[in-house]
Order: structure tokens, then C-alpha cells, then sequence
């Protein structure tokens, strides 16, 4: 019987690659360039997007962003020059024969002259005490997504709100008209003495864009020690002051 069964798959494979063989020879969308599905450039570079029908069948193609129709420059050729936030989104390259051959190519155009900030504070550190609760804000540039981290710009140092001491809300925003994406986080926590360090949020993809918070945490017990000892210094400090100005 289990033979039985593995011969049906064998036969159903072989049937599949058949179809999927037959209908490439026919012709089929297919962007050249850039290789995959995806592509990242800064604002302004430029990019050059490449698609046409392979396989026995010939014809043209069309270009869309964003379900928008668009103008090649040449047969299956989009150049964008210098790069900018509008031009992000979703390139599609269609059949004009066949609705529903399509291929598609997502491109996010990045401004890396916009730095990750930190936007709870203006300070590059903040004094708190334990059992404070801590919220630290960040803000990203358009189409980057952000992260944090703690001790370190790295993978293991990242924060993804997976552990109770941090909770890690994030938000995204889609302009409707640019199809730009803006991420911001804000990252909330109860200060200990392990949270007595550095905290970073970057660009997932980019570490060196960074913004960093210095957390200092004051422990109650040693505000507590200082209270008191300047409560034993004051009467031997009142007894000194009289004996120097009994002798004046």
C-alpha cells in the first residue's frame, strides 16, 4: 500500500513539472532585473527595472506602480533617476494578453540622510530610581524599520518584547498618496539595577544609524544611607559651630 501511495506522488510531480515546463515554454512574465522580488536604494541613486516574456511566446509588456500604469522608456524597461520617497512601492510587469500574468517587485527608496532619534528626550542620559517606570520613544525615517536594543547594537542584544521587563508597542504609518511607511516604537520598562545601562534604537538593517539613551538608576536604600549619615553629621555640626562661635 505504501508503495502504492509513493508512485501517486511520483506521478503527480511529474505531471506538475510538465505543466509548469509547458506554460514557461509558452511565455511568461519574467523581471531580469533586478534579481528577486525586492530591491532597496537611497534617495538619489537611481535603478533600472528590466521584464519581458520568456519562452516561445512574444510580446510586450507594461509597467505599473502601484496598480498605476507607468511609462517605459524602452520595451520592458523602467529607469528611475535620482531616487525619492514617492517612488516607492509595488513595480508590476503584466501581459497585456493575459490579465493575470504578472510579476512583481517591491522597491523602498530610503533618505539615509534622516537619522533614528530618540524622541522621548532631548538629554543623551536621565538620572531615574528604582521602581520608576521608564518609556523611551523613537522615531524612524521613512520606510526604515526600527528596533531596540540593550548594552549594544547587535542580535543579541536586541529587545523584541518577548521577555515581561519590556514591553514594546510599535506603530506604522502608510501615507496614501506616497505609499511611504513610518515606523515609530516606544519601548516601557520598570527601572532595576539591571536596567542601569545603554539603550539603542537603530535601523534593523543598518546599524550604524543609531540613537542611544544613557539609563542611570539611584538605588532607594543609598539615598536612604546618605539621609541618615547627614542626620548624624548635623548635631556634630551644630556642636562645632557653637564652639567656634563661642571663641570669636
Amino acid at each position: 500500500m505504501k508503495c502504492i501511495w509513493v508512485l501517486l506522488g511520483c506521478l503527480i510531480a511529474i505531471a506538475d513539472f510538465k505543466f509548469v515546463h509547458k506554460k514557461q515554454e509558452d511565455g511568461f512574465v519574467n523581471i531580469l532585473e533586478p534579481e528577486g522580488d525586492s530591491l532597496t536604494v537611497s534617495v538619489g541613486e537611481s535603478f533600472t527595472l528590466f521584464c519581458e516574456i520568456t519562452g516561445d511566446e512574444e510580446g510586450s509588456v507594461t509597467w505599473h506602480l502601484n496598480g498605476m500604469p507607468i511609462v517605459s522608456e524602452s520595451e520592458g524597461r523602467v529607469t528611475v533617476d535620482s531616487a525619492q520617497a514617492a517612488d516607492s512601492g509595488t513595480y508590476s510587469c503584466r501581459n497585456p494578453l493575459d490579465f493575470f500574468d504578472q510579476a512583481d517587485v517591491q522597491v523602498t527608496v530610503v533618505d539615509q540622510a534622516e537619522p533614528v532619534q530618540i524622541t522621548s528626550t532631548d538629554f543623551d542620559s536621565v538620572l531615574v530610581h528604582e521602581g520608576d517606570i521608564v518609556s523611551i520613544e523613537c522615531s524612524g525615517p521613512p520606510n526604515v524599520q526600527i528596533a531596540f536594543y540593550k548594552g549594544g547594537v547587535t542580535d543579541a542584544n536586541k529587545l523584541d518584547g518577548t521577555t515581561p521587563e519590556y514591553m514594546i508597542t510599535m506603530e506604522m504609518h502608510l501615507d496614501p498618496n506616497t505609499h511611504v511607511i513610518t515606523h515609530n516604537g516606544m519601548m516601557t520598562f520598570v527601572a532595576t539595577a539591571d536596567t542601569d545601562d545603554t539603550f539603542y534604537c537603530a535601523d534593523r538593517n543598518n546599524a550604524e544609524n543609531a540613537d542611544s539613551l544613557e539609563v542611570s538608576v539611584s538605588s532607594p536604600l543609598k539615598k536612604r544611607e546618605n539621609y541618615r549619615l547627614s542626620k548624624k553629621a548635623a548635631p556634630l555640626l551644630k556642636k562645632w559651630m557653637k564652639k567656634f562661635i563661642g571663641k570669636q
